[in-house]
């Protein structure tokens, strides 16, 4: 049981090779003829020696130039002014880490008179109301920038910044701009240091930015403010902000100030770099298109998987979109399911009717009195004829290879009962954020939240054995489906397919943009946890974690085992008292004792307070007078230990809550547990 241990997460991206460009190809004229060919080689010769003059004529320039540098900088004058230089340099760095400079920007309709100065314009595809962004001062801003404003109506939503350069603007060259649920912009963007235009894309004509302000800003101010939003963030979450001061000093131990520094200054840019992740590892172009569906008619196992889809007033144009991301799978063999909470808006019926009438693959029902998410499931569940069922809210998207992944996970295990994917999130105006990697199956880490979620494959058949969905935890449904399925099912069954497959939606109300939106969803959560535990062990406690839709599982302690705490330590003295303190002061599990292995201190005040300490009740000193060496240090302590259980401990550790070693001895007595480390 190991009580400081670094834990390495590893992603493993496929990043798709990049194809060949096209050769570059001689534009000399294909002449025929043996007298034109000589001719076009004289051509070519000449040229080669007019080259090779031209730079035979810059080295020599190249060449009177430094004689004429090297002349100046021995020179009396360069001399004498060489503390003016200095003084000019400090200078531009002191303006560098200290400036800050503010514009009032104007936004300027793209189909205005005025826009048409900006060149690079007419690149951009309108997909809605675009503005041309001009300052109050000279020059435009550049450089780190603060870019702050006021989006009305109120919505969180990610807008388009696009940076021209000398070229224009192009869709390359761009930024995510995210506004919170107030409506409120405040983003740092790193500007070129030199900024010819910039254009707004708002996607909405019913949207408008007042009070845009950009605010070009020294190292100094953004250190300040990365300060202040750190010392706001531990007044609310002061546990969460100790664990993100361990990491970061962790980061700055391995990794140095510079690096540290880079990571702060890009801290705020979540959004650009997502969108080139997805450029350069999710590539799903025509040619990819067609090798899967090649694929496809190659599989031996092609079930039909059915897509259930509950339904109720659904914006229109979230729910067209979440029907044509199904009607747009590459995997043909699929339905979808659709059920009708009876929706008290008129068009609902109209757009579902109409995709039932276009394909026949999409089946619908509606129902004639509003049952809530879990009764409308059921209904869309009842419609199911496919060996397999995918789950997908109404106003969410599938991958266009969502399905063709799944087919392909289940050519591959095709005892699989449950199959989950990673995942992101999408604004209403189709912008992705946010991804989510999951691990493989973790039951420990589902337990504390159920980040399967989306996309959610299950075995018909499973999902009909445990009744379907559950009236009653609303919110928590798909989490209480799959607690259910886990009593019915082996874990080797449960699969994971490492590709982001689904678009979760993040609109207002909606746990995707923010949990505290549904504080049911934690309610019924716990319930589903309860209700799972109470078959598998009654003594389990749940309660809630410490953010929305998270829970921490109580083990039962039935017996105590004696623990010892294992610290190597040398010329320590300090940290060791600080260390020992804090377990002596705030550890609450009784039978632990603390054996103290001494690696050749030769410090007075060490040495002294060993001597201290080998005469407490619940230490024991113990001299390994060999060189350095962690394993071998701990394997020597363990020898000579007859407890039940050992506690590796670091002696640069501080404990910081009372039920530290209880929880982990909680675990540890679990007969599938081996090791637990915190």
């Amino acid at each position: 049981m190991a009580c400081k241990t670094r834990i390495y997460s590893r992603k493993i991206v496929q990043n798709k090779a990049m194809k060949k460009g096209p050769a570059m190809a001689c534009d000399t004229p294909q002449k025929d003829g043996p007298a034109d060919k000589d001719a076009v080689i004289e051509k070519l010769k000449q040229t080669i020696v007019d080259a090779d003059l031209q730079l035979a004529a810059l080295e020599k320039e190249v060449d009177r130039l430094n004689e004429d540098l090297v002349q100046l900088q021995s020179s009396t004058s360069w001399r004498l002014t060489a503390p003016v230089r200095k003084i000019k340099s400090v200078a531009k760095k002191l303006y560098q880490m200290f400036r800050y400079q503010g514009h009032r920007m104007t936004l300027t309709p793209n189909n205005h008179p005025a826009a048409k100065k900006q060149e690079g314009n007419e690149r951009l595809a309108d997909n809605g109301p675009a503005f041309v962004i001009t300052t109050s001062r000279k020059n435009m801003p550049s450089g780190m920038v603060e870019i702050s404003g006021t989006l009305v109506p109120a919505a969180p939503l990610t807008l388009e910044l696009y940076i021209a350069d000398d070229n224009g603007f192009s869709a390359d060259n761009s930024v995510g701009l995210i506004s919170n649920t107030k409506g409120r912009i405040r983003q740092l963007v790193r500007l070129p240091d030199t900024v010819y235009g910039l254009r707004l894309d708002l996607l909405e004509d019913t949207y408008e930015i007042h009070g845009l302000k950009i605010s070009e800003m020294g190292t100094a101010h953004i250190m300040a403010r990365q300060l202040w939003s750190f010392i706001t963030a531990g007044i609310r979450h002061p546990g969460q902000v100790v664990r993100q001061l361990q990491k970061g000093m962790g980061y700055l131990q391995r990794n140095g100030t510079s690096a540290t520094f880079r990571r702060l200054m890009n801290a705020k840019r979540p959004v650009l770099d997502y969108q080139n992740w997805i450029i350069t590892c999710e590539s799903t172009g025509d040619e990819d298109k067609m090798q899967m569906a090649h694929h496809i008619a190659m599989m031996p196992y092609t079930p039909v998987i059915s897509v259930i889809m509950p339904v109720y007033n659904t914006p229109k144009r979230l729910l067209m979109a979440a029907i044509e991301s199904v009607q747009n799978q590459i995997y043909p063999h699929w339905e979808l399911c659709i059920a009708d909470d009876a929706s008290t808006l008129p068009y609902i019926r109209t757009v579902l009717e109409k995709a039932k009438k276009i394909d026949t693959r999409i089946k619908v029902v509606f129902r004639k009195e509003n049952g809530h998410i879990s009764a409308c499931s059921n209904s869309a569940l009842a419609l199911v004829s496919g060996e397999f069922t995918a789950l997908l809210d109404h106003d969410d998207k599938l991958a266009p290879h969502a399905l063709y992944m799944v087919a392909q996970e289940l050519n591959r295990f095709p005892d699989a009962d449950i199959i989950y994917s990673d995942e992101d999130k999408i604004d209403i105006h189709g912008q992705r954020f946010d991804p989510h990697f999951k691990p493989d199956w973790n039951p420990e880490l589902f337990f504390s939240i159920n980040y399967l979620s989306h996309l959610g494959v299950y075995r018909t058949q499973l999902l009909r054995s445990v009744n379907g969905f559950r009236k009653g935890l609303e919110g928590s449904q798909d989490y209480d489906i799959l607690l259910r399925c886990l009593l019915q099912t082996a874990q080797h069954n449960i699969r994971h397919i490492p590709h982001i497959l689904y678009h979760w939606r993040a609109a207002k109300g909606s746990t995707a943009l923010n949990a505290k939106e549904k504080q049911y969803t934690t309610d019924a959560g716990i319930q589903a946890l309860k209700d799972y535990f109470a078959q598998v062990d009654p003594d389990v406690q749940v309660r809630p974690g410490e953010a929305p839709t998270t829970y921490r599982i109580c083990y039962p302690i039935k017996t105590c085992p004696a623990v010892c705490l294992i610290i190597p330590t040398k010329n320590n003295h300090k940290m060791l008292k600080t260390c020992l303190n804090s377990i002596f002061e705030k550890t609450d599990y009784e039978n632990y004792h603390l054996v103290i292995v001494n690696n050749q201190s030769d410090d007075p005040d060490t040495l002294a307070y060993l001597r201290h300490l080998d005469q407490q009740p619940r230490c024991r000193v113990m001299d390994y007078d060999h060189p350095f060496n962690y394993s071998a240090i701990n394997n020597f302590a363990v020898k000579n230990t007859h407890s039940d259980m050992v506690c590796l401990v670091n002696d640069d550790i501080e404990v910081i809550t009372p039920h530290w070693l209880g929880e982990m001895v909680s675990h540890a007595v679990r007969p599938d547990i081996g090791a637990v480390g915190a």
